[in-house]
């Protein structure tokens, strides 16, 4: 080796080097270490002389162990344990050979080189076990250093080419023939040693591999020495030189820089370079740039950071005072003012971080403003004071004593018989942590509530109002204010009937974007929410931020409100920043503005004015929404919506990854995903609390939607699942009868979250057959009843969905979250599709196949969407073509076409409708014949009257109704669509013309009609004349009495589902939970049951329609064989 130096290395061998050789060779406590195959290439010099270069550099920190030389009775596991156990940094020398097989033969030179096959093995397979303990350690609480990896190419090895080189790397351990070697020397070598515990499987050695794997396929890790050996020692000794500043040496902070203590790392990832150093619960530890995280110190540890506990307060108070002994220049800088004052030391009789910095701090507020504001119930008496009572949403104070639902109700002035809802609040809490949701049925689960705090705050529960929220900063001589968002809440509720335990009302995310668009809406009837309403927030805002500046209160803060039926209130007010401030910063950010923690830092000088800063926030726009996942007992949707994100399209330019790429719903709307230390691991190797924080994503769209009934939708994709739906559909998986509920819920969600298909899948049997809306008609088998359901393949987030096709051995299979439910089965493209007709008509501008049916087209030209198109259905995606007149002679041609090959295509009935034509006389002239031309061509043998026919057209007079049904018409539909007038004459402003009675009155005409002509079958027509509504566009209230209306008449109810399309005035819209279709479902079953009995019928002809399986596939409706 001294040879190597002094002939390669142009360095003199002094005494000085001599002696620090000597002392570290000596030194228990080596932190390098070196694994290489051996010394008969290039890559076992290089691991010599970069072990000599470590040991001759005068950084005290590198203190190497080399690996053994490929000798006969090397004390491998001893030695080689010790060391890798004080590991800090493990580096691989890779050489072309590398992974070259073992050679054959018994000569000293195979053996000698299956020898080092096995050494790289055991050294490998060590570091995977390594990996493996310490994370073990950390998951216990125990001290674990982190343990870095870095290859080293020496020569040309795998021509630069790392992913090629794993390849063979991974090949060689784990293929067949190696594996079993592989394991023997992992277990053999390794147990009973003392450093091993335990034995673990194949699976969980794999895992720490793939973390290996992971680290090197980094090119940035890498470092190359090619064959030009003159240069190799100082190429080497600039190794050096990064092992020490990357993994070991830590940046110094100046005066004027500032250490951030707070939440999440990504809180301040726009604000440039004002901070030299964090100290967060989420993120990451890397100590040359003075970051440390809880979940990455010590393990993948994910705590509730709403929930305050001594580990947590702990481990700020040890960090940043380690970082302000170390840095006595930093200054501190709070994401929450109150952490100065409220996180102590439990080691030092619990001193305060404030008493442990002392001054070193900015931005922070005298405790006692920060202890009355930041009290909910101090809160409320500070407005009482201040003239702001009436501001402020009605409370009650009680205490832990008074949480028994009749007392709450006497406390709030309600009747038990009301049965209203409420919520419990702890008077000092965040997040959502400490607030509660009780109801007549969970009520017991509150009569031994406790804590140290005694105090209790209850209201009434107002399930549909938007929560909004504003960041205000407070200069000495005026008050700012960010745009607004709406904050998006979750009630945790296990049950759809809410049967079971209420957990917490939690704080998820917020959306600026639905925010924005409220704030733009008209102050008229038809904007069930407003701009009125988010200036009177903005107003009260303003009112209580004067009040608390007059205090003396500096800097920013942030306000909760509701709006709900025409009332605005204030909730409280938060002293800290908020968890949506990074949206906002982006924002400004974009602008080349600066951030909210530099705009804050200004307010707290006193030379600073408002006004000066008002430039950046007036008029800003914050086009981005977050959602924040969370352990809520089941990561099975955040893992799977994390990897989507992993496995989406980057973005062409800039930060995050495209989704919707399938569909390009979201082009040019890059999600950005903030993991803040995040990573997939085995549930064993992770400790996580109830309502521990994952990730958040930030999307620049909206993720929820003000609904009619003035609360708020969520996106389900996005959302976890109701625990009680996951279970329903998982039980599918499990083998056995479907239940009625698991059938339900499965079509429910594919109906709403839609599916995708992999790429193998969609080339199958020469490709899927179009449906309806943007989706794909599934086919399910005996098992499930035959249904058919309309799965959506262009979601907004659909690439979030749970649900996937796969093709196995020709057969297409669904599976939900990984897991296989089923087979299932597509329709067939149409052949006749393109097909022309003599008079030039595309077959499919006539008529087109769904399901079992064929469609036959009145009108390829919609009324609504002419001229200036502001009658067009504002839900509808249907193209705006010219009227090319389809005349009877094409109509019947494609009929007669495709019923020539109706047992192939499955075809069994017809129906006219589609686009809306004008509804004259002549229109009805063109159904009655279309009508007639179907019943012609298909009258034979099977369908001696020929095949049914079904017409979906606008409410005609009476004249037309008997017109129809004389020529032949067999079922008739009048769609109401939306029973709310308000609601009508906003989405659909063209239809809504014909009033809502009109609609009704047509309806009953024609069942009086259908009865007269069915003889003695007259229960028929309880299943022949529908109306067909959407589920998701008008209040729930008036839905409810339609429906009462058309099951006390016996109009058969098509319930759509309401889908936003992309291209429409409302695919940002968002639409009904599932959880609440779900309920729904059962309620209106109950009322059907009622009117079957009421009829007295032997067989309930009445159902949630349409009667036809094939037809129900986009309808809230289960066959007549599945009973509840």
């Amino acid at each position: 080796m001294i040879k190597y130096m002094k002939e390669y290395g142009g360095r003199s061998m002094s005494n000085f080097y001599l002696e620090e050789i000597d002392k570290k060779l000596n030194n228990p406590n080596k932190n390098v270490f070196i694994c290489y195959r051996g010394m008969k290439a290039m890559g076992g010099a290089v691991a010599q002389i970069l072990y000599y270069n470590l040991l001759c550099c005068n950084h005290a920190e590198l203190v190497p162990f080399c690996a053994p030389l490929c000798n006969d009775g090397v004390d491998f596991e001893q030695a080689s344990c010790r060391a890798i156990a004080k590991t800090r940094v493990f580096i691989i020398v890779i050489n072309d050979d590398f992974c070259t097989p073992v050679l054959s033969g018994t000569d000293k030179l195979s053996k000698m080189f299956y020898n080092a096959d096995d050494q790289v093995r055991k050294e490998l397979l060590m570091l995977c076990n390594e990996l493996l303990r310490r994370e073990r350690l950390r998951s216990e609480g125990s001290p674990a250093e982190n343990l870095s990896i870095l290859p080293v190419f020496a020569g040309r090895a795998y021509g630069g080419n790392i992913n090629k080189f794993l390849q063979e790397l991974t090949r060689w351990l784990w293929t067949e023939k190696n594996a079993k070697r592989t394991n023997e020397l992992a277990w053999e070598s390794l147990r009973g040693k003392g450093y091993a515990e335990g034995s673990f499987p194949e699976e969980k050695l794999r895992t720490a591999f793939d973390k290996i794997v992971e680290n090197l396929s980094h090119q940035s890790n890498a470092y190359s020495i090619d064959y030009n050996f003159n240069p190799a020692a100082r190429e080497l000794i600039n190794v050096t030189e990064r092992v020490y500043n990357e993994y070991i040496k830590r940046a110094e902070i100046r005066d004027g820089e500032f250490v951030w203590i707070g939440t999440r790392l990504s809180d301040i990832g726009q604000t440039g370079s004002m901070f030299a150093g964090a100290v967060t619960l989420f993120g990451e530890t890397d100590e040359r740039k003075n970051l440390f995280a809880l979940c990455d110190e010590g393990s993948s540890r994910r705590v509730d950071h709403n929930k305050i506990s001594e580990e947590q307060d702990q481990f700020l108070f040890d960090r940043a005072v380690a970082l302000a002994n170390s840095h006595p220049r930093a200054r501190f800088y709070f994401y929450n003012q109150s952490a100065y004052y409220n996180v102590h030391s439990a080691r030092d009789n619990g001193i305060s971080l404030g008493e442990a910095l002392g001054e070193r701090y900015i931005c922070v507020n005298a405790k006692g403003v920060l202890d009355t504001l930041s009290d909910k119930q101090k809160f409320h008496r500070f407005c009482d004071e201040k003239g702001l009572k009436g501001a402020l949403l009605d409370v009650a104070e009680g205490s832990v004593a008074d949480c028994k639902y009749a007392t709450v109700c006497k406390l709030l002035g309600v009747r038990e018989e009301e049965g209203h809802k409420f919520i419990l609040q702890r008077p000092i809490a965040s997040g959502g942590n400490g607030t509660y949701i009780m109801t007549r049925e969970n009520s017991e689960l509150f009569k031994n509530f406790t804590g140290e705090d005694k105090r209790m705050l209850f209201s009434v529960y107002r399930e549909d109002n938007v929560p909004v929220n504003l960041h205000a900063i407070l200069f000495k001589d005026g008050v700012l204010f960010t745009p607004g968002s709406i904050q998006i809440m979750r009630a945790d509720y296990e049950k759809a009937d809410n049967s079971s335990s209420v957990k917490r009302l939690m704080y998820r995310g917020a959306d600026f974007v639905e925010y924005d668009r409220l704030a733009r809406l008209d102050d008229k009837p038809e904007n069930r929410v407003n701009g009125r309403h988010v200036a009177k927030f903005k107003e009260l805002c303003a009112a209580l931020c004067e009040k608390i500046r007059a205090e003396g209160y500096r800097g920013i803060l942030g306000i909760d409100g509701m709006i709900y039926g025409d009332e605005v209130k204030l909730l409280e007010v938060n002293c800290r920043f908020q968890a949506s401030s990074a949206l906002v910063n982006r924002a400004l950010a974009e602008q080349g503005f600066p951030s909210l923690q530099e705009i804050n830092l200004a307010a707290w000088k006193d030379g600073e004015k408002a006004a000066n800063y008002a430039k950046y926030l007036d008029g800003l726009r914050v086009e981005y929404s977050n959602y924040s996942y969370n352990y809520t007992g089941d990561e099975t949707h955040a893992l799977h919506v994390f990897n989507a994100v992993n496995a989406a399209k980057k973005a062409e330019s800039g930060e995050g990854v495209l989704l919707g790429y399938q569909s390009k719903a979201l082009s040019g709307k890059p999600c950005f995903p903030e993991a803040d230390g995040y990573r997939p691991l085995p549930r064993e190797l992770c400790k996580l609390d109830d309502n521990a924080h994952f990730y958040r994503l930030v999307f620049r769209t909206n993720i929820c939607w003000a609904n009619e009934d003035g609360g708020v939708n969520l996106d389900e994709c996005v959302c976890e699942p109701m625990a009680e739906f996951k279970e329903k559909i998982c039980e599918i998986a499990a083998g056995g009868e479907v239940s009625a509920q698991s059938l339900l819920a499965l079509k429910i969600a594919l109906l709403t979250q839609g599916v995708n298909v992999s790429a193998e899948a969609r080339r199958q049997h020469g490709g899927l057959r179009p449906a309806t809306n943007d989706a794909v008609d599934l086919q399910f088998g005996e098992k499930l009843h035959g249904v058919v359901i309309n799965a959506p393949l262009s979601n907004k987030f659909q690439d979030f969905s749970p649900f996937r096709i796969d093709v196995r051995e020709g057969k297409y299979f669904l599976s939900y979250y990984g897991n296989e439910l089923c087979e299932i089965r597509f329709y067939p493209q149409d052949p006749l599709a393109n097909n022309r007709t003599s008079k030039g008509f595309l077959y499919s501008q006539v008529a087109y196949l769904s399901t079992d049916r064929l469609r036959v087209h009145v009108t390829n030209s919609c009324i609504y969407k002419a001229g200036d198109r502001k009658k067009e259905c504002k839900f509808c995606n249907i193209e705006r073509d010219p009227d090319n007149g389809i005349d009877l002679q094409s109509i019947e041609e494609v009929v007669r076409r495709h019923w020539a090959d109706h047992e192939t295509s499955r075809l069994r009935h017809f129906l006219i409708g589609g686009q809306s034509p004008a509804q004259n006389a002549a229109t009805i002239d063109k159904v009655v014949s279309i009508i007639k031309i179907i019943k012609n061509v298909t009258k034979g043998e099977k369908y001696p009257d020929g095949a049914d026919v079904y017409a979906m057209i606008l409410p005609c007079d009476e004249e037309g109704i008997r017109k129809i049904r004389e020529a032949g018409l067999d079922q008739l539909s009048f769609n109401i669509e939306i029973f709310d007038e308000r609601c009508a004459a906003k989405y659909m402003p063209g239809k809504s013309e014909n009033k809502r009675e009109t609609y009704k009155e047509m309806l009953l005409k024609a069942q009086d009609i259908w009865f007269k002509t069915l003889s003695k079958n007259t229960h028929l027509a309880f299943q022949q004349i529908r109306s067909m509504v959407i589920l998701g566009l008008e209040p729930r209230e008036s839905f409810a009495a339609g429906m009462d209306w058309m099951i006390g008449n016996g109009i058969q109810p098509i319930i759509s589902l309401f889908r936003p399309l992309r291209g429409t005035p409302l695919e940002d819209c968002v639409a009904p939970s599932m959880a609440y279709v779900y309920k729904l479902y059962f309620a209106l079953q109950k009322k059907i049951d009622a009117f079957n009995e009421k009829t007295g019928d032997a067989v309930p002809y009445y159902m949630l329609g349409p009667d036809c399986i094939c037809c129900q596939n986009n309808t809230l409706s289960l066959p007549r064989t599945v009973r509840l």
